[in-house]
């Protein structure tokens, strides 16, 4: 932030988390859903947020912070449920999963670099903003979607693990001010965004 200041910018736009609210069970979660973060991770998060808002008030920058829920796409890390799942599937493999019946929020990561964009150009000084898709759907349908996209023959193991302890089973964002206030609306669909990343990953691997 004393860097941006320095450098003559006028707003600091951070990143923050959805980790930031903790576990919760509600059909959306939205700027103004109490935060309860259950990790580090979600407590370092929720701090950085507060302190951002102190110390650019302090420089007299302006300051907005968005809470990224889930995102996926190119460039994201193997690691990843989705990236980990298409490198398996690309080899044949079935992989593993819970019964998959919670409802998940994904956002391609080119929407959200754009809702970022447009953020930095207009959103509010001192607003938080989650950056989802603000859809939600039973996590099983995005795994069935992902396995279309590599090889439909495939079978995926869905309900061959059980859910692990303290699981989210509801995490949606609720994108109504992030629309309202600087016109974010989703241009990609799951099916099309998750075609796009197996094209990627499919390449990367050649290189």
């Amino acid at each position: 932030m004393r860097a941006a200041k320095a450098l003559g910018c006028t707003r600091f736009v951070g990143a923050g988390s959805q980790a930031e609210y903790g576990i919760l069970d509600i059909d959306q979660i939205g700027p103004g859903t109490p935060a309860d973060p259950q990790t580090p991770y979600g407590a370092a998060k929720l701090a950085a947020g507060k302190l951002a808002f102190l110390l650019c008030r302090e420089l007299g920058i302006s300051c907005v912070w968005p809470r990224i829920f889930s995102v996926y796409g190119i460039y994201d890390k193997d690691t990843s449920m989705i990236m980990s799942s298409i490198g398996k599937m690309l080899q044949g493999e079935a992989g593993e999963y819970t019964p998959g019946e919670q409802r998940w929020d994904y956002l391609y990561s080119k929407d959200a670099g754009r809702a970022f964009y447009l953020i930095g150009e207009k959103g509010r000084d001192g607003a938080v903003y989650c950056v989802g898709s603000g859809m939600a759907r039973p996590l099983k349908e995005f795994i069935y979607e992902m396995r279309d996209a590599v090889d439909p023959e495939i079978i995926p193991g869905i309900g061959n693990k059980p859910y692990p302890q303290g699981a989210v089973m509801n995490l949606c964002a609720d994108i109504r001010t992030l629309t309202e206030d600087v016109g974010f609306v989703p241009q990609y669909t799951f099916e099309e965004g998750i075609r796009e990343t197996v094209q990627w990953f499919k390449e990367k691997k050649k290189r």
